[in-house]
């Protein structure tokens, strides 16, 4: 039998700190805290320094004060919706199987609904295994990566990898350990996992090749039981990817039959996989979650549609929808946005001439008087604009909605709750107040798409 042994992280958060963005609404917002401490918790994993014991700690500042929604009449925070909502952004992200998320907390009954701290712990089922299963990983990548010659390549490679390694567990007693076919380790190390364990052994070996993914679970269409499969970022769209099912070794098909199929469920569009009918999806929604708190910068097919319209462009080196936005830059885009660009073109010397910014770089002159002209931005004082400044959250949310005509029902501090609201922000990116070009594309795209309905 081998040792079973347990991999803890344990991590205190004062939940109020982690908002950075002093006075932005969803700061205060509970599920905004369950989704900084998911992200939290996710990056202080180092499969690197599990040691022989398989246990360590990593201790975070503590933080204290926050107002919970999920409590009852005396104020005691509902440690199971905490750990639910936490642990189900973890899981679509991570390569790793969690045997749970705790929640250990006090709380300060002078002050109803206030904690005074509150511990969150993730348990992985076996560090020791997870160590091999990275090594494993971190093999099989590599040869993956000398091999090929773009990320598709690399991504049918790894699929015919696990299916030409791994054989579907059928009988959980061909496993010294039962639960190992749960695990990247089952398909990685012993060659045999059911369907999550071919998951989370792509996902960790995708992950060693920096390509994003993420897991789901749902059901199969026929016998409603549990299953699991990947989304991976490839040619600028998420596409599904169901290794488990393109390995049919378990379900007794000629050689000929399997080679035929090996590929049915590789890099599939959302309706073609889910035409396929095998499968049914996730109810709640937490894959899309994860990838906004995880990937919000993989939106490079929603910049490319708002390209085609005249309302993003990047230069030449891409899109750069990694990157912060200017203040300069945000002006470009809202006028854009605004339905500005024909009359700016007729109308270039006059707009500039409105741009009464001292620190307003030529080519932005005309965007940002235009913008001015219109009552859409304000300066920072002193005859400044602040053009090489870059823009946060709530910058760009206040001008967006001041463009498509929304005026009531917010503030500069709020504009963050009443695009969540309008449906121009998820939750998940309202969460973080640093803006990106990733973030402002798909801002932009969300409001396109609220106009055409």
């Amino acid at each position: 039998m081998k040792k079973f042994t347990a991999f803890i992280l344990t991590i205190s958060v004062l939940i109020a700190s982690l908002a950075t963005c002093a006075g932005a609404a969803y700061e205060k917002d509970v599920n905004v805290a369950y989704i900084r401490i998911a992200k939290q918790l996710v990056e202080s994993v180092d499969v690197s320094k599990i040691s022989d014991d398989a246990s360590f700690k990593v201790d975070t500042d503590e933080y204290n004060g926050y107002k919970l929604e999920d409590t009852d009449k005396d104020g005691v925070l509902d440690s199971f919706k905490s750990i639910d909502k936490i642990s189900g952004i973890i899981k679509a992200y991570c390569p790793f199987e969690l045997s749970g998320i705790l929640c250990n907390f006090s709380t300060n009954f002078l002050r109803k609904g206030k904690i005074s701290s509150a511990f969150y712990r993730i348990d992985i089922s076996d560090g020791l295994h997870l160590k091999d299963a990275d090594s494993k990983a971190k093999e099989v990548a590599d040869d993956v990566k000398a091999k090929a010659k773009s990320q598709r390549e690399m991504v049918t490679l790894v699929n015919q990898w696990l299916v030409d390694n791994v054989s579907y567990a059928t009988d959980y007693n061909d496993f010294i350990a039962p639960y190992d076919c749960k695990e990247a380790y089952g398909a990685l190390c012993e060659h045999k996992a059911v369907s999550i364990g071919y998951t989370l052994a792509f996902n960790m070996i995708l992950k060693k090749l920096g390509i994003p993914v993420v897991n789901v679970t749902g059901h199969t269409a026929d016998t409603d039981a549990d299953h699991s499969w990947n989304e991976v970022y490839v040619d600028e769209q998420w596409l599904f990817v169901d290794v488990a099912f393109d390995d049919l070794k378990a379900d007794g098909y000629s050689d000929e039959d399997k080679k035929a199929h090996q590929q049915d469920c590789l890099m599939l569009t959302k309706d073609q996989f889910y035409n396929s009918s095998k499968v049914v999806s996730e109810t709640d929604n937490v894959v899309e979650k994860a990838k906004d708190i995880f990937y919000k910068n993989c939106v490079d097919d929603e910049a490319n549609e708002l390209k085609s319209k005249g309302l993003f462009s990047g230069d030449s080196t891409g899109f750069r929808l990694d990157d912060g936005l200017t203040r300069a830059e945000m002006a470009v885009m809202l006028a854009r946005v605004n339905g500005g660009t024909q009359e700016i073109e007729k109308n270039s010397e006059y707009y500039a001439c409105k741009c009464v910014f001292t620190d307003v770089p030529d080519w932005a002159k005309p965007y940002v008087g235009y913008c001015a002209d219109k009552g859409l931005i304000n300066g920072i004082g002193d005859n400044l604009y602040g053009s090489d400044n870059k823009a946060n959250k709530l910058d760009f949310l206040t001008v967006i909605l001041r463009a498509n005509g929304v005026t009531d029902g917010y503030d500069y501090n709020t504009s963050d709750v009443k695009a969540v609201e309008l449906g121009y922000l998820s939750l998940e990116r309202a969460a973080f107040p640093e803006l990106s070009r990733g973030d402002a594309a798909n801002i932009t795209y969300n409001i396109l798409q609220i106009r055409i309905m």
